[in-house]
């Protein structure tokens, strides 16, 4: 799905492990040691999330 479709950004904490897994490609197991904090900082994730919530213009 393209994110011109999309709305309402927002920063989340990931809490699944699976989703951890699934968004970092680590292996199972490898997410309690790593966990989300090898996503995004989250400044940068507010960031985005406040550029993608802006209206286009076009």
């Amino acid at each position: 799905m393209e994110s011109r479709f999309l709305e309402n950004f927002r920063v989340r904490a990931v809490y699944s492990p699976a989703l951890v897994r699934a968004l970092t490609q680590l292996d199972p197991g490898d997410e309690k040691e790593y966990g989300a904090r090898w996503l995004w900082p989250a400044e940068q994730a507010e960031s985005w999330a406040q550029d993608w919530n802006k209206p286009k213009t076009g």
